[in-house]
């Protein structure tokens, strides 16, 4: 039961950390309304936004992989010498 608990606890974090990241980030947006004494909500996903941002964070570090890469290389060669 405990291993349960923890596993519901840690997954509930998960969420949470994940619905965090997606509103700062602005992927996911909230908005409401009432109508009729009736209120709604809705939860709206910026899928061009979050492809927008994969592609940067894929040619950032495709550019950090590429400086590591050089900076070995160049070590490499100087033990060469």
């Amino acid at each position: 039961m405990n291993r349960f608990l923890i596993v519901i606890v840690l997954l509930a974090f998960c969420v949470a950390g994940l619905l965090g990241l997606g509103l700062y980030e602005k992927w996911i947006s909230f908005s409401s309304d009432s109508i009729n004494g009736k209120g709604n909500i809705t939860l709206t996903v910026d899928k061009d936004k979050m492809q927008e941002d994969e592609k940067k964070a894929v040619d950032e570090i495709k550019g950090v992989g590429q400086q590591v890469k050089d900076k070995v290389s160049g070590t490499t060669e100087k033990s060469k010498d």
